[in-house]
């Protein structure tokens, strides 16, 4: 019997569709941000169709947990003619559940089968709430599931 490389499971996973078996990490460096930015683009689904398992924003400077000083973050992939998709997240994630430690990867774990179909590309959108702190040298990481 042949082997498998070692990236590839063996297991079938409850929470992929069958065939999805290779985890790729992507990191996108943003730079500084210290207002609202809308719809960055961090990547393409060029090859085939995509499952986002998890999204970590890693930054340079904290952002505490606080009722209206917060950053919002959300993220989806956009229609072929530039329009509406799908967001990942029904409920945006803020830092006032999870506050942004420096150097301290904060990760979003989207809701469940997120497809990002061939041909589209994936987005991030970072709100910032009142007076919070800026989010310096972000980066994001993607972790994503392809077929095999």
């Amino acid at each position: 019997m042949a082997s498998l490389a070692p990236h590839v499971s063996r297991v079938s996973k409850a929470y992929t569709p069958h065939g999805f078996s290779i985890y790729t990490d992507v990191v996108i460096n943003i730079g500084t941000l210290s207002a609202t930015g809308s719809d960055l683009f961090l990547m393409g689904s060029e090859d085939s169709d995509i499952y986002v398992e998890a999204i970590t924003i890693l930054s340079e400077g904290s952002v505490a947990s606080h009722g209206a000083n917060i950053w919002t973050f959300q993220a989806g992939y956009k229609s072929a003619a530039g329009g509406a998709g799908s967001d990942f997240f029904a409920t945006p994630p803020t830092t006032t559940a999870n506050p942004i430690i420096n150097h301290v990867p904060m990760t979003l774990t989207p809701d469940q089968n997120q497809l990002v179909p061939d041909g589209r590309g994936v987005y991030i959108t970072c709100t910032k709430g009142g007076t919070a702190a800026n989010l310096t040298n972000l980066k994001v990481q993607i972790r994503y599931r392809r077929k095999a």
